[in-house]
């Protein structure tokens, strides 16, 4: 009996949005992960061996997060000035990226295919749709999402994405969703364990009485995340509650 061959490794590409690099991951036909790459479950190593440019990029995400000024286009998203750093916890916002183009099929500037291949269907359009998303242009994600990760863990990524753009959840209202509603603290470990960030929205998670409580990209990540969603928030703490609903929701710049 031939032994079962071992899965291929996924396909890879760093692109650049408004928050900062992220690394996407492919396998088949589906998207399977997608994280900021300062965030610390982010996977390590590989674009450094397959890309000396993917380890600069990599390197400037660490090395150049700086607080976004009252001009820039995610701190008007919110009507406020843009968050300035906790004293010696939370990042600031990074420097947005060039505006991408409303129409065609754009390329982000930073984007790069790691293992060789310049078109890669899944990737392409995931970077699209990504891109479209910070434009202002799209409200859900349609492309195939395959996640790993344990059944129970699948079925709360699956609740996360029938969460709306412009709507929050808290976690125990999501472990009713789930069917879990004894097991809320389950339900939030796997909701910090989302491993495609964005595209499953886990953000859109927040305590009962509306504060931000945690993200794995960061609480400026996520305090600009929910403004380009509508949802304003006065700081990137983890306690900050949410203003009213900013009229411009679903613009970012």
């Amino acid at each position: 009996m031939k032994p079962a061959s071992a899965a291929p490794p996924p396909r890879l590409r760093i692109v650049e949005t408004p928050l900062g690099p992220m690394r996407l991951h492919a396998q088949g036909g589906a998207l399977t992960g997608a994280w900021f790459l300062d965030q610390g479950d982010c996977p390590a190593g590989d674009e450094a061996a397959a890309s000396t440019a993917g380890a600069r990029i990599k390197a400037k995400a660490r090395a150049s997060i700086v607080a976004a000024t009252a001009s820039s286009p995610l701190a008007a998203a919110s009507s406020q000035p843009a968050a300035a750093p906790l004293s010696g916890s939370a990042t600031p916002l990074p420097a947005p990226a060039a505006p991408v183009a409303a129409t065609g099929t754009p390329r982000l500037a930073a984007g790069l295919t790691l293992d060789g291949h310049p078109e890669d269907p899944i990737l392409d359009r995931a970077e699209l749709e990504l891109a479209e998303y910070f434009a202002g242009k799209r409200r859900a994600f349609s492309l195939p999402m395959a996640p790993p990760g344990t059944p129970f863990q699948r079925r709360v990524w699956d609740a996360l994405r029938d969460i709306p753009f412009g709507e929050l959840q808290s976690y125990g209202a999501l472990s009713q969703c789930c069917a879990q509603s004894a097991a809320v603290r389950a339900v939030a470990q796997a909701v910090g364990r989302n491993p495609i960030s964005i595209f499953i929205p886990c953000h859109r998670i927040v305590g009962s009485d509306g504060s931000l409580t945690g993200f794995g990209g960061g609480l400026p990540r996520k305090q600009a995340l929910l403004a380009l969603e509508g949802h304003a928030y006065a700081s990137a703490s983890a306690d900050a509650k949410k203003r009213d609903m900013d009229p411009r929701q679903g613009s970012l710049w």
